[in-house]
């Protein structure tokens, strides 16, 4: 599913809805990081995109489980451990929401029966 957002709000719904979200423009990948809102993001350029689509395709496994260290956490402002001088959840996707976004899932393809 290709996603073209109306506002940074938006997109944070839906990266916390459990989307994974690739941006084919600016070669870069997000996804809900934890249980408290955070997301992480990872600049992949499209040849580093075609090889985690076909390892996820390979493996089942979604994008972010095949990355090691090297991403980058926005936490949510609310979040107690908040650093006030990092990059929030929201702030990343007030800068972001409108490069152009497809679903990570959309290309993973599942290798158990009925997924």
């Amino acid at each position: 599913m290709v996603y073209k957002f109306e506002s940074g709000r938006e997109m944070l719904e839906t990266i916390q809805d459990g989307i994974d979200l690739y941006s084919p423009s600016h070669g870069i990948y997000v996804f809900l990081y934890n249980a408290a809102g955070s997301v992480a993001y990872y600049y992949i350029n499209n040849e580093e995109a075609r090889k985690l689509e076909a390892c996820a395709r390979e493996s089942g496994e979604y994008w972010a489980g095949l990355l090691g260290p090297g991403g980058r956490i926005c936490d949510d402002p609310s979040h107690e451990l908040y650093d006030p001088f990092k990059c929030s959840n929201i702030e990343f996707c007030n800068q972001s929401y409108a490069y152009g976004w497809i679903e990570t899932r959309d290309v993973l393809c599942r290798t158990s029966a009925g997924n």
